[in-house]
């Protein structure tokens, strides 16, 4: 096993030892049967800055297909690889859609955390378009049907995905475009404010922001709000917005409650960021992932 996959399999042990085994019962499984799956761990050149790196990643499919089928890339957050793409990977799974996860942190020997991850997310946008070409190159995958899902940091990859901007810096002239862009709770204060977050001049896709109005990187949903208000006509069009009330960063896991410093705090100002889960709003969201997705990628 190559190091990346190493430490990809590392990453996903310890985000399922996070979850107690009756809350890995009630909430990720549901009572649900677990759809046939064809798992593969499968590595893509990336780069970080002029360095290059090798990815590592989870594709999860379902074992029953007919013909190429649509794929999401699914983007984890600060802490690194979590239950979460086994959460949504299982729904989409069963809706006909593969995923594929992917390590950010392992391939570049991170740990996670604020004070575990790399400076900015632009470090990491070139992983989305490794991924993409890697999917891409496989006969069990539709290449014009690729989507992108991303949580807090990925969130934030999912974003700038959608943008012109990091298209052109990135994607090859041959190379298949991402299809679908959805991004939860990724801190919408900072887009159009910080250099390197330019979220403008979008892609001709869907986008579908998703947060809470607890959320303390924003101090509540107004900042995505107004995001979505700040773009053009025909953009808004394409760009949409879930709010659940009462939900707090990071709603959908499976970890307990707690609050983390992290200078994106609080629009900016820096400061505890409280992690704790809702599921009333996680079920909400993963039945929102499939809809989405089932309609965006549809053939």
């Amino acid at each position: 096993m190559s190091n990346s996959l190493a430490r990809f399999s590392r990453s996903l042990l310890v985000a399922c030892s996070m979850a107690s085994p009756a809350l890995a019962e009630d909430s990720l499984l549901g009572g649900e049967t677990i759809p046939d799956q064809t798992i593969r761990y499968l590595t893509f050149p990336s780069r970080d800055g002029d360095r290059p790196i090798v990815v590592a990643g989870r594709l999860q499919m379902p074992a029953e297909r007919r013909g190429p089928i649509p794929a999401v890339i699914v983007m984890h957050g600060t802490p690194g690889v979590s239950l979460r793409g086994v959460y949504y990977g299982n729904a989409l799974n069963r809706a006909g859609v593969a995923i594929f996860e992917i390590d950010q942190w392992g391939a570049r020997g991170l740990s996670g955390g604020p004070d575990g991850r790399p400076k900015s997310v632009g470090e990491t946008m070139a992983d989305v378009y490794g991924a993409v070409d890697r999917l891409a190159a496989m006969p069990e995958i539709d290449p014009r049907r690729i989507g992108i899902l991303g949580f807090s940091w990925g969130g934030v990859v999912a974003m700038l995905a959608a943008t012109s901007d990091y298209d052109r810096r990135f994607a090859a002239p041959q190379r298949p475009r991402l299809a679908a862009a959805m991004a939860f709770y990724p801190v919408c204060w900072a887009y159009n404010r910080v250099p390197g977050y330019a979220f403008a001049d979008l892609l001709p896709i869907p986008v579908r922001i998703v947060t809470g109005d607890k959320d303390d990187y924003d101090d509540g949903a107004e900042p995505c709000r107004r995001l979505v208000d700040s773009l053009s006509q025909d953009e808004r069009a394409r760009v949409d917005l879930v709010v659940y009330p009462g939900a707090a960063h990071a709603f959908d896991g499976f970890s307990p409650p707690s609050a983390h410093p992290d200078p994106f705090g609080h629009r900016g100002k820096g400061g505890a960021v409280t992690i704790a889960v809702d599921p009333a709003a996680r079920l909400a969201a993963r039945e929102e992932v499939v809809r989405f997705f089932s309609a965006t990628l549809a053939p």
